[in-house]
C-alpha cells in the first residue's frame, strides 16, 4: 500500500530517513525524497549526506540546477515542478482607480517566478493603474544573466518596483498583514 511521509527539514533528513531505510529493506517498499527548498545542495558534500541520498529510490527537487548537483549521488534524481502556472499572463483592459500593491515573497530567481511578476507589475502600470510590486526574498539567481536583467528593471522602474531584501519567519508574518 502507498504510504507518503514529509520529511521537510535537515533534521527529518538525517534522523528520521534513516530509519524509514531500514524499515524500507525489511517490509520492501519503495522511499522517494521530494527536496523542499534548496538547502541540500549546502549539505550534499557531507559523507553521511550523501551516503543516505544514495539509498533514496528516487529524488525530486525544484531546480535543474539542484538535479545536477544531486544526479552523482543518486542517478534516479528528477525535476518535480513548482506547480506554477505557466500560460501567458492575462491582459489588463481595465483597471479600477486606487492602488494595487503586489508583493513577491520567495526566493528572487527566474524559476521562482519573478519575472512573470515584474511584466505583470509593469502590464498594470501601462494600463494606468496605481501599482507597486515589493520584492521581498534573498537573491539566488542561477545565471548571471538573470541578475543583470532583474537589477536593470529595478533601475528601469524604480516608481513602481521595489526590492526589500530578505526576511525572516516573523517578519513575514508581520510583513504580511
Amino acid at each position: 500500500f502507498p504510504v507518503t511521509i514529509n520529511l521537510s527539514g535537515i533534521k527529518q533528513l538525517l534522523i528520521i530517513s534513516p530509519l524509514l531505510l531500514v524499515m524500507r529493506r525489511m517490509i520492501g517498499y519503495k522511499l522517494h525524497y521530494v527536496v523542499v527548498g534548496g538547502w541540500i545542495t549546502r549539505i550534499s558534500r557531507h559523507a553521511y549526506v550523501r551516503f543516505l541520498l544514495k539509498r533514496f529510490d528516487s529524488i525530486s527537487c525544484e531546480l535543474g540546477s539542484m538535479r545536477d548537483s544531486l544526479r552523482p549521488l543518486n542517478s534516479k534524481t528528477y525535476v518535480l515542478s513548482n506547480y506554477r502556472n505557466r500560460d501567458p499572463l492575462p491582459t489588463c483592459s481595465e483597471v479600477k482607480p486606487g492602488q494595487i500593491r503586489l508583493v513577491f515573497l520567495a526566493r528572487v530567481m527566474k524559476e521562482k517566478g519573478i519575472f512573470e511578476a515584474i511584466e505583470l507589475a509593469k502590464a498594470l502600470h501601462q494600463a494606468q493603474a496605481n501599482v507597486s510590486l515589493d520584492i521581498i526574498g534573498p537573491l539566488c539567481f542561477i545565471d548571471s544573466s538573470d541578475s543583470l536583467i532583474f537589477n536593470r528593471e529595478l533601475a528601469r522602474h524604480p516608481d513602481f518596483l521595489s526590492y526589500r531584501g530578505s526576511i525572516g519567519g516573523y517578519e513575514r508574518i508581520v510583513t504580511g498583514k
